[in-house]
């Protein structure tokens, strides 16, 4: 997947909510084992993906077979 430079939301505020939303997911998902599904932007198109978050780092959420989804284009957290 490729993600433009470009952030959806220019507020900081959204930004922090959906990478905290994210690191919640991801303890959620190593102490329950469930998959959450994450609404995102890429390039083109709205995706969603249903997935088990194994990591994150500084600017992506990191999903169970190496994919990267980047904060920034994340839209909603499920």
């Amino acid at each position: 997947m490729k993600f433009p430079s470009q952030p959806l939301d220019e507020s900081k505020e959204k930004l922090n909510y959906m990478i905290r939303a994210i690191r919640k997911a991801l303890k959620i998902v190593n102490a329950c084992r469930v998959k959450i599904k994450i609404v995102f932007y890429d390039t083109a198109v709205l995706k969603e993906v249903e997935s088990t978050v194994w990591n994150s780092t500084r600017e992506n959420a990191v999903l169970k077979n190496g994919t990267c989804i980047a904060f920034y284009r994340v839209v909603d957290v499920k």
